[in-house]
């Protein structure tokens, strides 16, 4: 049984073949056993929990309005990611011909948006005068598409 209704991340391409990337703001996360911990600030696909009543592809349609400010064309079949260690699930959907609905970004843990080449999707990027890391456990879902 999952720990909870999993989570979502959005491979989202442009016609260029550009991936987005958003910049996560550093927060304060708890752990199950009640312990808390600093998640740094880093770069990652969009994404984010599921909500009870709702689907993961509705999930993943709520995220990229959210977080990037976008519609898009997303493949309804995900590639479904699981950890033994905790039994979650992680739906990674690919997604193209992201079309501007606002520009506002309406999720207060964005500090970021950005579209890079997908080959550039490894490293760090400057935000600000400073350079933030790519999730390391991003970086592989985004070129696995390519590979």
């Amino acid at each position: 049984m999952l720990s909870s209704n999993g989570t979502v991340r959005i491979r989202l391409l442009d016609n260029a073949e550009n991936i987005v990337l958003v910049l996560e703001r550093e927060e304060k996360k708890t752990k199950a056993d009640g312990t808390t911990f600093l998640k740094p600030s880093k770069w990652g696909l969009p994404g984010g929990q599921i909500k009870i009543d709702e689907s993961p592809l509705k999930a993943a349609v709520r995220e990229l309005l959210e977080e990037v400010g976008v519609e898009a064309d997303i493949d309804p079949e995900p590639t479904v990611i699981r950890k033994e260690e905790d039994d979650h699930a992680t739906f990674l959907f690919h997604a193209r011909n992201p079309r501007p609905v606002s520009s506002t970004i309406r999720d207060s843990s964005i500090l970021d948006v950005r579209w890079i080449p997908w080959k550039m999707a490894y490293g760090t990027f400057e935000f600000q005068g400073r350079e933030y890391p790519i999730y390391n456990s991003h970086a592989p879902l985004i070129h696995q598409y390519f590979d």
